[in-house]
């Protein structure tokens, strides 16, 4: 038996054995009109052209719908009940056609398929429980892995614990993520040294020449990293798309109003929260004049969702993970302090030499840098008002998602950071490995999609619920 899917015009075109045509609701059925634009709308009424009006697409519709009801012996005509919570209505078109007697059968999972076609004794494991982390067991993954941990235990089991991964799919040059890594180069390489003063007294031929500088030695030093041969030409397209992106980013820094020197860029850092060691990759610390950090991490891609950080599941946990416990002096690290130790960090250079930590001092905002050509902006949450942009605590802005009862001051969401991060780690230690989620769209990036088996799960909870 072959199942097809098809468009509505593409099933009229040969006869079928049988046909199911679903989303029958009044919203879509008929199409609603889309007039030409180009055109007058009221030639197109008059002239009767496709997507001209209603009484148009009616007629359109009816005609496609009688060629439907004579191409199969057998054919389902159904709509949707809601969307959301939203009542829908079925089209008047289909309404006059005679209702299905009796209830479908339903449809079978893939493991009651599967059982059917090897009928032997089925035994039944609990699947959401994973091995608990065993004592010194080395899990990859850093923030990676507290964010897919947050959002889907599954996820970060199969892909972090299981090292499931998705094959690449090759692409003409470099990928989004590549072209983001030269873009953290270049970047590392201007501030190499720098502060704020230093970019406000260049001037316009001074400052091309530094980031041509920087655009340059990024490339190489990409290069070196990644082992690749960039060809001149290559290198010629880069260099300028790159300066064509970093000179608007750079001029946006150029207004910060509050005085920085770039503290640190691109270090590797080691932390141990609750016994288990998460490496992260610090894009930038800014100190500014009072000696309080600001930390960044540059985004060339989408605008991550910052509310999170103040809900209890933490779904971009990696500025607060910088924030609560690799450079908050705040940190009570109470596992250690018990042990009588503090808490274990250590610093890396480009070369992988250890080096010594910047010298604390109090993180007093986290912010993503949206370097992107269509919005230079910072995304984030500060104690106090340091970035362009960036809503200090007390704001109206930021009192939306943090409310003053339980987040009265700063140390409240440091404290609530550490407290939501650890109770991620914590289940991670657990072993909960359960297909357990909010929001579908929040597993973009996840590359173990298939062994989720979404959709297998959610036709067994329809079927729990008696919807199909």
């Amino acid at each position: 038996m072959q199942l097809q899917v098809m468009g509505m015009l593409e099933s009229v075109s040969q006869p079928l054995d049988a046909l199911w045509v679903m989303g029958m609701n009044d919203h879509v059925w008929p199409p609603p009109p889309h007039p030409n634009p180009l055109l007058p709308a009221a030639m197109q009424r008059e002239r009767g052209l496709p997507n001209a009006d209603t009484a148009v697409q009616a007629e359109f519709a009816s005609i496609v719908q009688q060629r439907l009801l004579h191409s199969a012996r057998e054919l389902v005509f159904s709509s949707a009940e809601k969307d959301g919570e939203r009542e829908l209505r079925t089209s008047p078109l289909v309404q006059g056609l005679p209702a299905a007697q009796g209830a479908f059968p339903l449809s079978q999972t893939l493991a009651e398929t599967l059982a059917q076609q090897h009928p032997r004794a089925m035994q039944w494991l609990d699947d959401h429980q994973a091995p608990p982390v065993l004592e010194g067991e080395h899990i990859s993954g850093g923030t990676g892995l507290l964010k897919a941990q947050a959002i889907c235990p599954a996820w970060a089991y199969f892909q972090y614990r299981l090292h499931a991964r998705a094959l690449k799919v090759p692409v003409n040059g470099l990928d989004a993520a590549e072209r983001g890594t030269l873009v953290h180069a270049v970047l590392e390489q201007f501030w190499r040294g720098r502060a704020l003063q230093d970019l406000q007294a260049m001037d316009d031929s001074a400052f091309e020449a530094a980031l041509i500088s920087a655009v340059s030695a990024g490339l190489e030093a990409y290069a070196k990293d990644s082992d690749e041969v960039l060809s001149p030409a290559f290198r010629t397209l880069e260099a300028a798309r790159l300066q064509r992106l970093l000179r608007g980013w750079l001029l946006f820094e150029k207004t910060r109003e509050q005085d920085f020197q770039v503290l640190v860029s691109e270090q590797r850092q080691t932390i141990k929260i609750e016994g288990v060691e998460i490496t992260l990759i610090i894009d930038r610390i800014d100190q500014l004049a009072d000696g309080s950090r600001v930390v960044m991490d540059y985004k060339t891609g989408r605008k991550p969702d910052t509310r999170n950080w103040a809900e209890q599941r933490i779904t971009e946990p990696q500025l607060p993970v910088y924030a609560a416990f690799a450079l908050s002096a705040a940190d009570p690290a109470q596992e250690q302090a018990e042990a009588g130790k503090a808490l274990q960090a250590a610093f890396w250079d480009e070369q992988g030499a250890e080096i010594a930590p910047p010298a604390t001092g109090e993180v007093t905002a986290i912010a993503f840098a949206m370097v992107r050509l269509e919005e230079y902006s910072f995304a984030g949450l500060s104690r106090d008002e340091v970035l362009p942009a960036v809503p200090a605590l007390d704001d109206k802005k930021a009192r939306e998602n943090f409310d003053p009862e339980h987040f009265p001051d700063w140390p409240s969401v440091l404290a609530h950071w550490q407290q939501s991060l650890r109770g991620t780690v914590q289940a991670l230690k657990r072993g909960e490995a359960a297909v357990r989620l909010q929001d579908e769209a929040e597993l973009q990036y996840c590359e173990v999609l298939p062994l989720l088996r979404l959709p297998e799960r959610q036709l067994q909870f329809e079927r729990s619920q008696g919807l199909s």
